[in-house]
């Protein structure tokens, strides 16, 4: 049987088939091209967000070098008292749940000042390494790369 009998006859069996095979063969043929849209979409979004995170503006009086943040200011209370507004380049610990300093991550690893993100309360607790321990609203947090903190008592703002 050469090639040409045989697309003929393909083609013979296409159209002789009823108007449900068409139309069944024809949503397939849709679904398919749906879900390739689908996944190329999903591609598409996941490489917006990462090129979004990977811009995220940090506060002004920061600088990272070689993915690690240093502070150029320590200023820890305004005019009023303690300073606990939330700046952009602020880091928000949640009472409770446990961040990891990384490079490429939302927390870098480097020197932070720790502030009580209640403006009553002057100390908290923060597990860093495992180990937990007492802060006062201005101190000094340093956290290296891959270092787990998790704010133990209160929520509190890395600066």
């Amino acid at each position: 049987m050469g090639t040409t009998t045989l697309v003929f006859s393909k083609v013979l069996t296409l159209l002789s088939m009823s108007a449900k095979d068409i139309a069944l063969l024809s949503i397939s043929g849709l679904a398919i091209l749906f879900l390739i849209a689908l996944v190329a979409v999903s591609f598409r979004l996941n490489a917006v967000r990462k090129r979004a995170e990977a811009e995220e503006k940090y506060a002004e009086k920061v600088k990272i070098v070689k993915g690690v943040r240093y502070s150029k200011d320590d200023a820890i209370a305004d005019r009023e008292g303690m300073n606990v507004s939330h700046l952009p380049g602020d880091f928000i610990l949640v009472r409770g749940e446990t961040y990891r300093a990384e490079k490429d991550g939302k927390l870098l690893p480097g020197v932070y000042t720790a502030l009580s993100a209640s403006g009553s309360e002057e100390n908290f607790k923060l597990r860093i390494g495992g180990l937990v321990k007492n802060f006062v609203h201005g101190d000094s947090v340093v956290l290296a790369e891959g270092e787990e903190i998790t704010a133990v008592s209160a929520s509190v703002i890395l600066r």
